[in-house]
């Protein structure tokens, strides 16, 4: 199943590359491939730009921090109830 980063590829793909999108053989696959690689991606920058929390600081809930609510700490778009 194509995750919220593979649909916005493929309507992307749809419309500025058509001939380009005609020619995947599994645009399913292929979505599905790119928006987990993509997803994967943002969250390891993510983890890598956050940093350490100071000590006994608990984060921001919006921001995806320790205690980040229905994201368990982490906010994936592809995964996040909101």
């Amino acid at each position: 199943m194509t995750n919220y980063y593979g649909s916005i590829a493929r309507r992307h793909w749809e419309r500025w590359l058509p001939q380009q999108y005609a020619a995947i053989e599994d645009p399913e696959a292929f979505f599905t491939d790119m928006g987990n690689r993509a997803s994967d991606r943002i969250d390891d920058l993510a983890d890598r730009f956050a940093g350490e929390s100071p000590p006994g600081e608990r984060g921001i809930p919006e921001a995806g921090g320790p205690a980040g609510g229905q994201c368990g700490g982490r906010r994936r778009r592809s995964s996040c109830t909101r």
